[in-house]
């Protein structure tokens, strides 16, 4: 390669869409987004982000724009159909930081939209 940047363009404003033009402007490249609908609007609901998830949004820089529109799982219980106890997990977000560095995060579709969109925009990266 010559290192020359190229000009990408990205089919939908979705979460993938907006993950593409982050990574590809933080790659150094120019990126258009082309969505369909005018304006992007608060579709979905809850989402929860492993932390796999979380630092790739970390690495995006998206992470102290978020920190407080999230939660994280500090209790889990998990039961069968007739109550039987599957798995219990007390702590469990000091347990994920201990061992990846970062809990797993909820937070609501439309705020990482959002966050994504500013980030993608901050960046340079054209949405249409």
């Amino acid at each position: 390669t010559s290192g020359t940047p190229l000009h990408l363009l990205v089919v939908g404003g979705g979460l993938c869409g907006l993950g593409a033009a982050i990574a590809t402007r933080l790659a150094g490249h120019r990126v258009t987004v082309l969505e369909a609908v005018s304006s992007l609007r608060e579709v979905g609901a809850g989402l929860q982000l492993t932390p796999n998830g979380v630092r790739l949004l970390d690495a995006w820089g998206l992470t102290a724009d978020l920190a407080d529109r999230v939660a994280s799982i500090d209790y889990i219980r998990m039961r069968r159909y007739d109550g039987q106890l599957l798995a219990e997990r007390v702590d469990y977000a000091t347990e994920l930081r201990s061992r990846y560095g970062v809990p797993i995060w909820c937070l609501h579709r439309a705020d990482l939209q959002d966050a994504m969109v500013a980030r993608a925009r901050a960046l340079g990266a054209e949405i249409r």
